[in-house]
């Protein structure tokens, strides 16, 4: 175990490195030591969990879970404990345990660490947020059903999820591709921007197109990763204040997946298909509009910081890069060009 000088020097470093973002750094260092104490075991957690948001590495959340179980009797009345704990759950989708450590975090967090006893509460609100979705009842259902019939053909399988489904529909004449389709995020009533209807643009489903050769039914991640772009999607709009229509992008600041050069995920008017296959009215009066998730590269990403959604696509349709369905080595039209961010000029 280091003695107090030893220990004060390496926290400082390790939060300099957390300033930086240096995850990996953080890990070398602390998997190196022969033993952790609490507080050095949560920091090796935390940069672990910092890991997978960016490389979606299942090895950094089980190694993350791994260390929170080795410390879990010293770990059960500490406030920064149980919110990582939490965190790993939130992971898992295992809302009610997470919502049970926050709020037991909440007892025992410092009056003196404002900075964490924020993101309790935060994370705390986003659960009973995404707890109070429903899932669609009958006539909702029956509403989605009638659409997908009428423009999307054959359901060829249906990925079962909580309280939003994806339904995979088979390659047809003139959709040549698998389509998938969640169903159930269309309970979720939307706070629209002042000016806008809600009726109108309240509620939304999600679809990816697939190439006809993908192996939509192997569960490997090289081939599911798609499935659960949109799983995570999903879960981030059930989750987040924000609202979300056309154009809205989720950046993730580096690869969505080790083995792809896309970092982003925008929404696109379901573009392959008619205006009326893109939303459909539900008894209600409220429409559904589906938005097509668009994955995106670095550059792409950073273009879109500066510009419109249309301003992008613009220049993806220009570029003749294939939107529709999704390759993953499709071409990246930007690449040519240096884009304008706030250190940069956009410059051939």
């Amino acid at each position: 175990m280091l003695d107090s000088t030893a220990k004060s020097a390496l926290c400082r470093q390790l939060t300099d490195l957390f300033d930086h973002d240096e995850y990996q750094q953080i890990v070398d260092i602390l998997e190196r030591q022969p033993s952790l104490d609490l507080e050095l075991a949560l920091s090796l957690v935390r940069a672990y969990l910092n890991l997978h948001n960016v490389t979606q590495d299942d090895f950094c959340l089980r190694r993350a879970e791994d260390v929170l179980n080795t410390f879990e009797d010293e770990g059960g009345n500490d406030a920064q404990y149980l919110y990582l704990k939490a965190l790993t759950l939130i992971k898992e989708n295992l809302l009610q345990d997470a919502e049970i450590r926050l709020q037991r975090a909440l007892r025992f967090v410092p009056l003196t660490q404002s900075t964490l006893l924020t993101r309790i509460e935060r994370q705390l609100n986003l659960i009973r947020k995404a707890a109070a979705v429903r899932p669609l009842n009958a006539v909702e259902k029956a509403a989605f059903d009638a659409h997908a019939a009428a423009h999307f053909g054959t359901v060829h399988a249906v990925l079962k999820g909580d309280k939003v489904d994806l339904i995979v529909f088979a390659p047809q004449e003139g959709h040549d591709y698998y389509l998938v389709v969640t169903k159930g995020l269309s309970a979720l009533r939307q706070t629209v921007p002042a000016g806008a209807d809600p009726q109108e643009n309240a509620c939304l489903e999600l679809a990816l197109a697939l190439p006809k050769a993908w192996p939509v039914d192997r569960n490997e991640l090289q081939y599911y990763y798609p499935f659960k772009w949109l799983l995570d999607l999903t879960a981030q709009i059930r989750l987040s204040p924000q609202f979300v229509g056309f154009g809205y992008t989720m950046d993730n600041g580096g690869p969505l997946v080790p083995f792809v050069r896309f970092s982003a995920l925008m929404l696109t008017a379901l573009g392959d298909y008619p205006r009326t296959a893109q939303s459909y009215l539900l008894p209600d009066g409220y429409r559904v509009n589906i938005f097509q998730v668009l994955p995106l590269y670095p550059l792409e990403a950073a273009f879109r910081q500066e510009h419109s959604a249309q301003d992008l696509i613009e220049r993806l349709y220009h570029g003749k890069a294939v939107l529709c369905p999704y390759y993953e080595d499709r071409k990246d039209v930007l690449a040519p060009f240096k884009v304008q961010t706030a250190s940069t000029q956009t410059q051939k």
